[in-house]
């Protein structure tokens, strides 16, 4: 899925994906010719689990 359909997804700003993607916190590639980012939709389920895993944390 591309950083737009990410974000749509994720109810995020999609410079919110292009920032995780630099950061390396979103694992995915990068089309040679396009430019156009494929990420994994297991990636997006890793950073939800992982953001709810945060949010349980903070409320202890």
């Amino acid at each position: 899925m591309t950083a737009r359909e990410a974000a749509r997804r994720l109810e995020v700003h999609p410079n919110t994906i292009y920032n995780y993607l630099k950061k390396g916190r979103i694992k995915a590639s990068q089309h040679p010719l396009t430019g156009r980012w494929d990420i994994p939709v297991e990636e997006l389920q890793r950073l939800l689990k992982e953001g709810r895993n945060d949010r349980k944390a903070r409320h202890r």
